[in-house]
């Protein structure tokens, strides 16, 4: 398969390669800085696969969507660390913004300005964490719902999910939302590959 580099170079790569293998491809400390990448000029993740004939660029963090990438992979690990602090909290809706990142949450009880360490300090335990995170994208415009529906349903950190798998489960809280707007970094070790 052949791949186009912004530059108009050109790459054979093995089919199923994904972002990554491209930017390694390249380079180990490209592979090593690698954030996410471009596929066509759509922001995707590192794991996604390309494919022939597509112009491929990997974003780092000196890209102008790091800053985004990196507030919204911070809004999850705030909502994680939440969500062990106040047992019961629901998530809502969390975006990156033009200056930081926040989250809306349903809790069973208020929380004070008195509170911001404790969730500073349990956040700033998540972010050390290394462990990934998984993106999984239902295709299409959620016309899958049908089929989503068919999936069992559990509880799951106070709301209700589809068990698509044992640890791919499919949030049933408030609408969905586009993806596309709020890429996430592809494992908490990119903290290091920030300047």
């Amino acid at each position: 398969m052949e791949i186009i580099l912004p530059d108009g170079s050109k790459k054979i790569l093995e089919e199923g390669a994904t972002v990554y293998d491209v930017a390694a491809s390249i380079g180990t400390s490209l592979a090593k800085a690698a954030l996410a990448g471009k596929i066509n000029g759509e922001l995707v993740d590192v794991t996604a696969q390309v494919t022939d004939g597509a112009t491929i660029e990997i974003i780092t963090n000196k890209s102008p969507e790091a800053l985004s990438i990196m507030r919204h992979s911070c809004a999850h690990i705030m909502a994680e660390a939440v969500q062990e602090l106040f047992p019961g909290a629901q998530i809502a809706f969390g975006p990156a913004t033009d200056n930081g990142y926040f989250y809306d949450f349903e809790l069973p009880e208020n929380i004070s300005s008195d509170d911001f360490a404790a969730i500073e300090k349990k956040w700033q335990e998540k972010w050390l964490e290394e462990k990934p995170f998984t993106t999984l994208f239902v295709d299409g415009n959620h016309e899958n719902f049908d089929l989503l529906n068919t999936l069992p349903e559990r509880q799951w950190n106070g709301g209700r999910v589809h068990v698509v798998r044992e640890h791919v489960l499919h949030l049933m809280r408030g609408h969905s939302v586009n993806s596309k707007r709020g890429m996430i970094f592809p494992d908490s070790n990119a903290r290091k590959r920030l300047p």
